[in-house]
């Protein structure tokens, strides 16, 4: 008797364990997969081809993807300056001299501004420079810097891919400063790069200008 009861509980718990493995096991849903006109529109961005009016349109009619993609058609730049530069970071290059008018040591921040196809601010490229004149000639650039900020959550600094500055002491000196920005698309990927840029240009009157890109 007692033989046959555990024939019995063995044959039970054997059929438990088959209909446990013919049950399917419930496991979390995947995650959605971005429609087809969008991924369309990433990969033909993603290619090197412009955003045309109807791509634009097909991602502003997705805000939640529009906001993570930069505007490869805007951008801005502004200027922070001149202000009297922090002449202890770095010795200053000497004026030879009572300085004339205009005269002295400055500091300039150029700022890059890049925007998702929202509008919303993707990034600012800083490029900064502290520089000395006499009044007729620049002096020297005795601190130069260049980096970003504001950087959205889908946008990625890859560090600086141009560099350099013209010698001084001259009656005009520059500065150029170019950057790497990776824009990249959750449930996507990266599709593109950006290369924001600019030149300062120094006068030995103390003027500036700059040109710039993105």
């Amino acid at each position: 008797m007692q033989f046959g009861l555990r024939a019995v509980l063995s044959l039970l718990a054997a059929i438990v364990a088959a209909f446990a493995l013919l049950t399917p096991v419930a496991s979390a849903a995947p995650a959605p997969e971005l429609p087809g006109p969008v991924t369309a529109v990433l990969d033909r961005l993603a290619a090197g081809n412009p955003l045309d009016a109807a791509d634009r349109a097909v991602l502003v009619s997705y805000p939640e993807v529009a906001a993570q993609v930069l505007d490869p058609d805007r951008a801005t730049v502004e200027s922070t300056g001149p202000q009297v530069a922090d002449t202890t970071e770095a010795p200053v290059v000497a004026g030879g001299g009572p300085h004339a008018l205009g005269a002295g040591c400055w500091t300039w921040d150029y700022k890059v501004y890049g925007y998702t196809v929202l509008g919303f601010v993707a990034y600012v490229f800083h490029h900064e420079v502290h520089w000395c004149t006499n009044g007729s000639t620049v002096l020297g650039m005795h601190y130069r810097n260049a980096w970003p900020s504001e950087l959205d959550g889908n946008m990625y600094w890859r560090g600086l891919v141009g560099n350099s500055a013209t010698p001084t002491p001259n009656w005009e000196a520059q500065s150029f400063m170019q950057g790497a920005i990776e824009n990249c698309v959750l449930k996507y990927g990266c599709i593109r790069t950006n290369y924001p840029w600019s030149r300062i240009y120094l006068y030995g009157n103390g003027d500036t200008s700059v040109g710039w890109g993105h």
